[in-house]
């Protein structure tokens, strides 16, 4: 439902919340004490660390009596993405964050505005998703937002993403853009994803160390993957114009 016409506040489960983390340690917190603060408990919080050595700076950051799930994980944003999901159950329903996430934001008129409430929020896009993957929109930026939900072909981003876990769907294998690749597949299964374009996020992206996602070879990695991806899925995605690392989704 579009920021300012979801239900009022309703009782809910809370969802359990994953973070991909590699030398983040204070920004991670700031991105649980976000989650917390809008309602989502410590203990639905698990923090999976793809440098186990790091434990000490990320246990530092909490109290004792107030602190996430903090795992063991593995390098590489992909293997971790996988990580994560075979982590829990089938069928469970699993919200998906970056560790550089400030703030998660709603479109009210023209502006974005802090959503509060946020474990009503995560429970409100499950139920009104109608599939098992949906998105938030891509920007951050109100000009390119709108007050809709929308049903289809859609890339869903993977700074706030939910979607319910399936084993039977095949890990993810690119290096970068596992994103687009989970995209793809959830598409493939469900013949939908799911794009809240009134949901977005305040991020840091590329203002701080660490990150799961790093590498002295970026562009390199991103023209594999982007090479890849039409391959595999030549009717879903294309290259942007005067781009050979960037891709869109498109459907012919």
């Amino acid at each position: 439902h579009p920021a300012g016409h979801r239900p009022g506040r309703i009782v809910v489960t809370p969802t359990p919340v994953t973070i991909p983390s590699l030398g983040r340690p204070e920004l991670c917190a700031r991105t649980v004490r976000n989650l917390v603060t809008g309602g989502i408990p410590f203990d639905a919080v698990t923090v999976f660390l793809s440098d186990p050595t790091e434990r000490p700076e990320y246990e530092a950051q909490y109290e004792i009596s107030a602190t996430p799930n903090i795992v063991d994980g593995v390098m590489g944003i992909t293997a971790q993405r996988n990580l994560q999901t075979r982590y829990y159950e089938n069928g469970a329903q699993l919200v998906c964050i970056d560790d550089d996430v400030t703030e998660i934001l709603e479109l009210v008129g023209n502006k974005l505005r802090p959503v509060t409430d946020i474990g009503t929020l995560f429970t409100q896009c499950f139920n009104a998703a109608q599939v098992r993957l949906w998105g938030s929109n891509p920007t951050g930026n109100p000009f390119y937002m709108k007050n809709k939900s929308t049903l289809g072909w859609k890339f869903a981003v993977g700074c706030l993403h939910g979607y319910v876990v399936d084993h039977a769907l095949p890990d993810l294998t690119e290096t970068v853009k596992e994103d687009y690749e989970r995209s793809a597949l959830y598409f493939e299964a469900d013949g939908a994803v799911a794009r809240f374009d009134w949901l977005t996020t305040n991020n840091r992206y590329g203002r701080t160390p660490g990150g799961c996602g790093t590498g002295t070879s970026r562009d390199e990695t991103n023209r594999v993957a982007a090479a890849n991806l039409i391959r595999r899925w030549p009717y879903l995605f294309a290259y942007k114009r005067g781009s050979d690392t960037e891709i869109r989704c498109t459907l012919t």
